[in-house]
């Protein structure tokens, strides 16, 4: 039964769920004070900006590029956050209206803990996602915040539709605004596409016969699979290739495959990249490795990242665990941090980075105002990461003696979550891949920390 909360009692609430939001905007925008930009961009962006200049200046959905002129047309990455970096004028307003979008997570997140759980489960929900160092250091020139939006409020939109038992009108709208989020979602990020598994799941809990049941999936399924069928076809008639997008292609034969091949042959995976490029005949200076496989046939890529992951199913099945593990758990790195808030290492701070050696780690640390501070930073963040994942696990446990729609607001979070970072666990190891999952854990972790035994009625 949700708590009695009084008016002034319900004000103070919002209060500090608002104060905490502000917190959270702050930490965002504070790197924006500074001139200098280079911490929002690495080498991803600088692919987005020239798919975002070709908008612009009438390339299409191609990139402009820097020597002038269009380039062929993108089918490796979708037109979502291109299209998004088009509507602004510089990279500041891009990165404000990021930090607010990551702010409304927290918020949203916070309300519909608050109304299920109550306020402690509200508070929690919102600290978790809101103090996430790595949520915070990657609102950059990058995917993970708008693609954390989208995903965050269709799954939020599936619970509440699950809390409230919708029927009749409010869930055919909330059926198709589920679908336009998750198909926005994928045009930000085609990893999303993993998400459509979790639609018929929601629509299980719903308390209607089994055939509305397959109506309302059906209609949440609609506008992404339009999405992909769509932007497929535009892809076969503008570079003869059916594929949504063929980033999931490279990083099956670059990332999964070299990881396996790696590993097998005790080479770094960069190295085992290197040589697939040149036995393919694409060795170029490109910095990235998007430009490198813009024009490569995705379905061949597919075939042969396959072949090898075939060939040693033990090895990549460990592989992927421990990627799963790591991208669950790790914080950020360190230079990441530092450039984020300002600070450029001189070269016995950058050395330290490399020092295996316990003692001298330390005594470095202790002699530097600034790696005492970020480690302090990384430390806060494993410590946030622990707690999430321990409240994680109490809400498994905690599910056995509760009702039908409590399961179901914790396993479909959970599922998606899971879904995600199985999608990105690969030798590309990265905190970032962890950042649309963060709103989820955390509305689990709320209900894990906060909830109490249901008492079994005691036989008369």
């Amino acid at each position: 039964m949700k708590p009695d909360i009084s008016l002034r009692r319900q004000l103070t609430g919002y209060f500090i769920l608002i104060a905490i939001a502000c917190l959270s905007l702050t930490l965002r925008i504070s790197p924006l004070a500074r001139t200098n930009l280079s911490w929002a961009f690495d080498q991803d962006s600088i692919g987005y900006v020239r798919l975002a200049d070709g908008l612009k200046s009438g390339c299409g959905f191609a990139p402009r590029l820097a020597a002038g002129g269009c380039g062929p047309a993108e089918v490796e990455r979708t037109p979502g956050y291109p299209f998004f970096l088009s509507l602004f004028h510089d990279t500041r307003s891009v990165l404000v209206v990021q930090a607010v979008l990551g702010t409304a997570v927290c918020f949203l997140v916070a309300l519909f803990a608050w109304r299920q759980w109550g306020f402690a489960a509200g508070v929690l929900a919102e600290l978790i996602t809101a103090l996430d160092l790595s949520s915070i250091i990657n609102n950059s020139v990058g995917t993970e915040i708008l693609f954390t939006f989208f995903a965050t409020l269709a799954i939020l939109l599936l619970l509440k539709m699950i809390s409230v038992r919708a029927a009749g009108m409010p869930a055919i709208i909330g059926a198709l605004s589920v679908g336009c989020l998750l198909g926005l979602a994928q045009l930000v990020r085609p990893i999303a596409q993993v998400l459509l598994i979790v639609v018929p799941l929601a629509m299980v809990a719903m308390p209607v016969p089994w055939p509305r049941r397959l109506a309302w999936s059906a209609l949440a399924l609609i506008l992404p699979a339009a999405a992909i069928g769509g932007w497929s076809y535009r892809n076969l008639s503008q570079r003869g290739v059916w594929t949504f997008s063929s980033i999931g292609a490279v990083n099956l034969y670059y990332y999964r495959a070299a990881g396996v091949l790696a590993r097998e042959s005790g080479h770094s995976v960069y190295e085992v990249q290197s040589d697939l490029l040149r036995a393919e005949g694409r060795e170029t200076e490109a910095p990235d490795l998007w430009s490198k496989t813009a024009d490569e046939n995705p379905a061949e890529m597919e075939r042969r990242g396959l072949r090898i992951i075939m060939s040693h199913p033990w090895t990549f099945t460990v592989m992927s665990i421990r990627a799963l593990t790591r991208n669950s758990v790790m914080p950020p790195n360190r230079p990441a941090v530092s450039a984020f808030f300002g600070h450029e290492a001189d070269q016995r701070e950058a050395n330290s980075f490399l020092t295996k050696d316990v003692f001298s780690s330390l005594k470095s640390t202790l002699d530097s105002p600034w790696l005492l501070g970020i480690r302090a930073l990384l430390a806060f963040q494993s410590a946030v990461t622990l707690f999430m994942w321990t409240g994680v696990a109490l809400a498994i446990y905690r599910l056995r003696d509760r009702t039908s729609p409590d399961v179901w607001l914790i396993a479909i979070p959970l599922c998606a979550s899971l879904l995600l970072l199985g999608a990105a666990a690969g030798p590309e190891m990265n905190d970032r891949f962890r950042v649309p999952v963060v709103p989820m854990l955390a509305l689990v972790a709320a209900f894990g920390w906060t909830a109490k035994p249901r008492r079994k009625a005691t036989p008369v």
